[in-house]
């Protein structure tokens, strides 16, 4: 079963993203973890929902999680802004 669930990100200013990494809290039922950015008044509730596994057709992944994996850790020079507002 795919689940999603939207989140505002308070970022206090821009930020820049540099590295990303799960806090996997039960792995017996946790398959794989992607994460989206959408776009603001997207509708999807901040709270966990059966969705579609394709996503949205506006939203852009930006990580993906599976057992075994790592984290993402960027080079130094490089990253992405985080703006208070994005979800």
């Amino acid at each position: 079963a795919y689940v999603c669930y939207g989140f505002d990100v308070s970022a206090g200013g821009e930020r820049w993203v540099t590295a990303m990494a799960p806090r996997v809290d039960n792995a017996t039922i946790l398959h794989h973890a992607l994460l989206y950015k959408v776009p603001e008044g997207s509708g999807l509730p901040g709270v966990p929902q059966p969705c579609s596994p394709a996503g949205g057709a506006s939203w852009r992944m930006v990580y993906g999680w599976a057992p075994g994996g790592a984290g993402l850790a960027l080079p130094d020079d490089v990253g992405f802004p985080l703006h208070g507002g994005s979800y």
